[in-house]
């Protein structure tokens, strides 16, 4: 969710449809963080529109104790470190 210090890379295989044929090709962090720039876009709004919206007391809660993320989008690599700095 974050540009990190290390770039990681992982091993996509699979079956070339027009082909027919195994392939495998390889993907690091900063191509998979390009391809999510615009969902992490709309998940950044939604947090701020959220707090700008919430009642003092609970924005005062949130300030001093933090907020849970849940959900598949929750486990991306340093996207509390995102929303922070936004």
């Amino acid at each position: 969710a974050y540009p990190g210090d290390e770039v990681r890379e992982i091993e996509v295989r699979g079956r070339n449809l027009a082909e027919g044929v195994p392939r495998g090709f390889t993907l690091n962090s900063n191509e998979i963080l390009e391809a999510l720039q615009e969902p992490l876009t709309g998940i950044v709004s939604a947090v701020m529109v959220a707090l700008e919206q919430c009642p003092p007391e609970l924005a005062s809660d949130i300030s001093e104790r933090g907020m849970v993320l849940t959900g598949g989008g929750a486990l991306l690599r340093n996207l509390d470190r995102l929303l922070m700095e936004e």
